[in-house]
């Protein structure tokens, strides 16, 4: 099973790509064995009370960019598992009282899980035995790739998973740790890995608030993470 954390595509920003975003969605199979989660800020929700010069940046009104993503999103909305609200959506909630992200949700008749969740996914003859637990929220780390790092696995602290998935920092990147477990089945110590995943963006660099900041470049992208169903648990992110 292939699963694709997608997030931060700012659309309606002046510097959303949306070439790379649409070519993105076309290159996902539209197969059971693939599903995605969305991982906020899939919109920029740009308003004259937003931070800086946003609401001078928008290409679409936030009713355009919402328009937009159920058109992306519609064909692949049978394996969409779960999205989150970013802080962007959170700009229109915060003035309005509206849930944006909630508004896509029920247009697509997919899960809404706000601002974290949990999805499992079990796969083989005996789905028990590999049943991978996906932990997921949006993020509000900001600084270093390393800092942000720490804060996904911070996540840890909260809910014992085996991927963890973090949007928010524009950065595309992982690691993961070795971890012991009890096996009750077979009254033993067993060890097991945990992966910490950062889940990428679509915005260009140039000219953007990243490059007036002087914050190192992030290259475009989302990583894909495999899923093993046949011999041991285990995980690939590619």
């Amino acid at each position: 099973m292939y699963v694709h954390p997608i997030g931060d595509l700012h659309i309606g920003h002046v510097n959303c790509n949306m070439d790379f975003i649409t070519n993105k969605l076309k290159s996902i199979p539209q197969a059971p064995n693939h599903r995605i989660l969305l991982m906020g800020d899939l919109i920029d929700c740009g308003t004259k009370s937003s931070i800086g010069a946003s609401g001078y940046e928008q290409t679409l009104n936030p009713n355009q960019q919402l328009n937009t993503i159920v058109e992306l999103f519609y064909p692949l909305r049978k394996q969409i598992d779960g999205v989150l609200q970013g802080n962007h959506e959170y700009r229109i909630m915060k003035e309005s009282g509206i849930d944006i992200a909630e508004q896509f949700c029920n247009q697509l008749h997919i899960p809404y899980l706000l601002y974290s969740g949990v999805v499992t996914y079990s796969l083989g003859r005996r789905s028990h035995e590999r049943a991978y637990n996906i932990n997921m929220i949006h993020g509000n780390a900001g600084g270093s790739v390393g800092n942000a790092l720490m804060k996904c696995k911070a996540m840890s602290n909260k809910v014992t998973a085996d991927v963890y998935l973090m949007g928010h920092t524009h950065n595309m990147v992982h690691t993961s740790r070795v971890m012991k477990y009890v096996d009750s089945r077979n009254e033993k110590l067993t060890e097991g890995k945990q992966y910490f995943v950062l889940t990428g963006h679509a915005l260009d660099y140039d000219d953007s608030y990243a490059d007036k900041a002087n914050l190192e470049i992030s290259p475009m992208g989302f990583p894909i993470i495999k899923l093993s169903g046949s011999g041991k648990k285990e995980v690939t992110v590619i």
